[in-house]
């Protein structure tokens, strides 16, 4: 059963309901020619013809949506970058040398208490790879001080000197290698054949002190 709606000034479908009108022909006429000066998108088009057919009220006007700080910092520097190549124009070599980028600065070396000569011989060593074994400045002071003590060349003394020679002939070797742009290449099987003779090297100092630790025990027994 129908019922009939009790007021007369209010729409049916009550207060919030939307009331339908018919939109003449200058209307429509006039929205499109907006339409077009507004030069709105497809979407927004169809949405406003959507209402016209319809005949319901027009879609309130959108806010624009604020930009972030960042692309209002994008959007400034895009648009200085656009100016400026408009009047962008080939500067002449005159004004490029007034400018002063083509003159350079002259280099003055900084005044140091450096002893030149001992820098000299530093990186020569450090070029040849002398200076990666530590252990033969302490081995050759061991190996004078023993023969100082006993006055005699013991056998073990007599190879110790020798393996030595053998590493500092290696490295001799090495660094003219390096002067002929050679070393690269050889200085991993020099490597090895250093080590190698630093290690026989300490077991024999190893053997010594035990055998001078043995005879003192003897004396005292």
């Amino acid at each position: 059963m129908d019922k009939e709606w009790p007021s007369d000034r209010v729409n049916y479908g009550g207060l919030f309901h939307q009331h339908n009108v018919n939109y003449s022909k200058e209307t429509h006429e006039m929205i499109k020619t907006l339409m077009n000066e507004a030069r709105l998108t497809m979407m927004q088009r169809s949405k406003i013809n959507y209402f016209l057919r319809q005949g319901s009220a027009l879609p309130q006007p959108e806010m624009p949506t604020r930009k972030l700080p960042s692309e209002e910092y994008e959007m400034r520097r895009a648009r200085e970058i656009m100016d400026r190549s408009r009047v962008v124009r080939k500067r002449s070599l005159d004004t490029i040398k007034k400018s002063g980028v083509l003159e350079i600065e002259r280099y003055v070396p900084k005044v140091t208490s450096r002893n030149n000569e001992k820098a000299k011989q530093q990186l020569q060593e450090r070029m040849s790879g002398l200076k990666e074994y530590p252990e033969l400045d302490k081995l050759t002071l061991n190996t004078k001080d023993k023969h100082r003590k006993n006055g005699n060349k013991i056998h073990s003394n007599d190879r110790i000197a020798e393996l030595l020679n053998e590493i500092y002939e290696r490295i001799e070797w090495l660094r003219e290698m390096n002067e002929l742009g050679e070393g690269k290449k050889h200085r991993q099987v020099i490597d090895a054949q250093v080590r190698m003779r630093l290690r026989e090297i300490k077991i024999i100092e190893e053997k010594l002190e035990k055998e001078k630790r043995d005879g003192l025990q003897d004396r005292h027994d």
